[in-house]
């Protein structure tokens, strides 16, 4: 017997094409949806066998966090990014460093965390670091400095 997985029941992020989870003849553990004995049809689910990537969001991320996150949608009030498979917030086009016309679906964007809630995540964009050299720099500089204060302890 063969069942039908729809495109929305593969996983909780975003996926494209079936083809980036599930290719022909894998054998797969599903979840059965629905059965239409009159039609002969089966809907299976994997998703439901997943855990639900929001059921610790709250524990996860916190107010003031600063993460990448991916845009998936760019609608008229703002953009919505992905923080991770199946957990995405919305960066109001208030809290945009740009003009919402030059964002593009899929672009990588810093931002930080504004509230979290357990079904919604609303986010500021913030400028990226301008150098990936400062960032060594400051920790270079917090790393000598409980160094130092290790070794006048110890001599």
């Amino acid at each position: 017997m063969d069942g039908f997985i729809p495109i929305s029941e593969l996983g909780y992020g975003r996926i494209k094409s079936p083809e980036e989870v599930i290719k022909p003849g894998d054998k797969v553990s599903a979840y059965v949806l629905k059965v239409d004995k009159k039609e002969g049809k089966i809907t299976l689910s994997l998703k439901k066998l997943l855990p639900n990537p929001w059921e610790n969001v709250k524990e996860k991320y916190h107010e003031g966090d600063i993460l990448k996150a991916k845009i998936t949608r760019i609608m008229p009030f703002g953009v919505f990014a992905e923080l991770e498979p199946g957990v995405e917030g919305l960066v109001h086009k208030n809290n945009l460093e740009k003009s919402i016309k030059s964002y593009s679906p899929e672009d990588i964007i810093t931002v930080e965390v504004l509230e979290v809630s357990s079904d919604r995540i609303s986010l500021k964009e913030v400028p990226p670091f301008e150098r990936e050299d400062d960032i060594k720099q400051t920790e270079y500089q917090e790393l000598t400095i409980n160094l130092g204060e290790i070794l006048k302890k110890k001599f």
